[in-house]
């Protein structure tokens, strides 16, 4: 995807479930929206900033790269096994 959006609402919640918190920076998003409700994003079809108007046209697909700790490089299941629930 050219670019990946994720609300901070969505981190929360999904952190609320983990029993180690993740950054954000581990899911690689390009664009961090503040407010609204978790997995709001996901019903999203255009978004604006400032002037310019984007279309949504799919969800990214969750993949493995999510699970590797970028500062070890190990790899676990979280955050997949949380969101698979």
């Amino acid at each position: 995807m050219p670019f990946l959006l994720i609300s901070e609402a969505s981190l929360g919640e999904l952190n609320g479930r983990l029993a180690e918190p993740l950054p954000i920076n581990r899911f690689r998003p390009n664009l961090v929206v503040s407010g609204g409700t978790a997995y709001q994003e996901e019903s999203w079809y255009r978004i604006r900033i400032g002037s310019v108007l984007m279309r949504v046209v799919t969800s990214c697909i969750r993949c493995e790269m999510t699970t590797i700790d970028q500062k070890t490089a190990s790899k676990g299941v979280e955050p997949l096994e949380t969101l698979g629930t």
